[in-house]
């Protein structure tokens, strides 16, 4: 988790404030007393340059940025303080109403006192899917600010404005697939490039997908040699065919260094505090925490990834239902199991907050007849921000700063060009890649994760301590989710058959996300996919909860 940060406040008198932390970069204009923050980095210009453009051009200046970071502008003499967001919010700034004015930070403990009431529409969007959607927090009255956008906070409140859309404009649609990949292939070595600068001796985390092997190709194409070295999750010794093993053979194609580190050490105790620990508990679960605290424990290293945003899989969508599950965002028919559980009003306030934050979600999408557009927009717009970005930044971002090549707004910007038929299952990506690297695709596409546990066993297995620490811990969840009916699903698990559950779910997640594998299921189904959580995967976001908001 990101070690820098900042706080900026402006006072009922109109009077702006600031602290800071770790290594935040801090700019100032002593003549026009203006003070720049910020965390993370910019690829195209340096923070003395931000500070120069914002006096001559205003809020408009952010327009010019491009990079992974969160930033604030301190303008005395107006009385102003201008946060900014990147444009797929790596980096997430909160804010909240506090005594004496108006605060962000991008420490959420800054702003959210132990006073703070729970939200149940944030409660709910975690419990249904895995994060936080939407901007939401656990807390009423604290919200994560709007990814692309600057937002002027004043002793008034704060006006929050885009200053980049995503949209999808089919500009491209009368160019030749030949051109196109040719463009997107030069980006993809630019951006590249570019970040192995900013992060030289990285980490590359290598799976036996498309993305981060492409990664991989455009190091060896840029130098003939890569200087990052690779490393792969796994669990036990990798069986053939999976992800760890084929990971391994990528990177000995061309010589690299690569390494396996064990994503589970066997306490789920210590996984579950982890996880509420790192990611506040608005990360989704991640199953190899252990591997990133080994990895974290060696020192500071930046790290290379392939979060993307070419186009999602292409499935059969003939609804707004259809849409969200496809992204990944379910509403209360994913935990309507739940309601014989929870007290009666509890039940229907997630009912009633689900429906409500689904519709708000869809809404945002572009207003067309195309529900790839829409489902393409949602997926940068819900599950790259909200989902994947607080993951990175509270897991990966322990070794140092991210480095996200294929996110760089270079890319973004091509691919709102490129008609939904070419985006369709990363259609234009795969071609402009095969093209690209053929001798990447000599090794074969994994068909199992090689590092997933199967944490129904675990959850049997270590029932008991479990049931002792919860039976033991008040949580302020318990006020929304009784603790009874944590003991429940745990005495369920006991019970449960070993091979059922969570580790088999993700197993087939992961398959199905192999070249549009879900669409080829949905097809022969006939009919849309499965919005049912399973309880698994519930207690265990239950369990993170309960920890994130314990009170002793």
């Amino acid at each position: 988790m990101s070690s820098d940060g900042f706080r900026v406040g402006v006072s009922a008198a109109g009077e702006p404030r600031f602290e800071t932390w770790g290594e935040t970069i801090v700019a100032r204009d002593e003549e026009r007393d203006v003070t720049l923050l910020l965390t993370g980095e910019l690829i195209n210009s340096s923070a003395r340059q931000a500070v120069a453009s914002y006096n001559k051009r205003g809020r408009a200046f952010a327009a010019e940025l491009d990079g992974s970071f969160a930033a604030a502008v301190v303008d005395a003499r107006k009385a102003r303080v201008l946060a900014v967001t990147d444009l797929v919010g790596s980096r997430r700034i909160f804010c909240s109403e506090a005594a004496g004015g108006k605060v962000v930070s991008t420490r959420l403990s800054d702003i959210a006192s132990p006073g703070c009431p729970l939200d149940p529409v944030g409660v709910a969007l975690v419990l249904a899917t895995g994060a936080a959607l939407n901007g939401r927090t656990l807390f009423a009255g604290v919200r994560a600010l709007e990814r692309a956008s600057t937002h002027s906070v004043t002793g008034d409140g704060v006006d929050s404005r885009r200053y980049w859309d995503q949209g999808f404009s089919g500009e491209h649609a009368h160019r030749s697939p030949a051109a196109l990949r040719r463009e997107l292939v030069g980006l993809v070595r630019e951006t590249v490039r570019d970040r192995r600068q900013a992060a030289s001796g990285a980490l590359l985390s290598l799976s036996a997908g498309l993305d981060s092997r492409a990664i991989l190709g455009a190091l060896v194409a840029e130098k003939g040699e890569v200087d990052v070295e690779t490393f792969s999750y796994a669990h036990g010794a990798p069986k053939p065919g999976s992800d760890a093993a084929l990971a391994r053979d990528l990177a000995a194609l061309y010589g690299v260094r690569h390494e396996l580190v064990e994503s589970y050490h066997g306490d789920l105790g210590a996984v579950i505090r982890e996880n509420a620990r790192l990611g506040s508990g608005l990360a989704n679960f991640c199953d190899e925490v252990d591997a990133w605290t080994t990895l974290a424990a060696r020192g500071p290293r930046g790290v290379l990834v392939g979060d993307e945003c070419f186009g999602w899989v292409d499935v059969p969508m003939r609804s707004p239902e259809d849409v969200l599950e496809v992204v990944g965002i379910r509403g209360f028919d994913g935990i309507a199991w739940m309601a014989r559980l929870l007290p009666g009003d509890v039940a229907r306030s997630f009912e009633e907050a689900l429906d409500s934050q689904l519709d708000e979600i869809y809404e945002r999408s572009p207003d067309t007849r195309d529900l790839h557009d829409r489902k393409d927009f949602l997926y940068l717009d819900q599950r790259v921000t909200h989902v994947l970005m607080p993951w990175r930044d509270s897991f990966a971002g322990r070794l140092g700063r991210v480095q996200m090549p294929f996110l760089d707004r270079r890319i973004l910007d091509l691919m709102q060009g490129v008609p939904s038929a070419m985006r369709r299952d990363k259609r234009l990506y795969r071609e402009a890649i095969a093209e690209a690297f053929p001798d990447l695709l000599a090794v074969p596409r994994a068909r199992r994760s090689g590092y997933l546990v199967n944490w129904n066993h675990e959850l049997a297995a270590q029932g008991p301590a479990l049931h002792a620490a919860v039976g033991s811990t008040g949580s302020r969840l318990d006020e929304l989710v009784p603790r009874e009916v944590v003991l429940e699903l745990l005495a369920r698990r006991r019970g449960a058959r070993a091979g059922a559950g969570y580790g088999l779910k993700k197993a087939v997640d992961f398959a199905a996300s192999r070249r549009g594998l879900a669409g080829r299921i949905a097809r022969a189904a006939g009919a849309r996919p499965l919005r049912r959580v399973d309880e698994t995967t519930v207690l265990l976001r239950l369990l993170v909860l309960r920890e994130a908001l314990a009170t002793g």
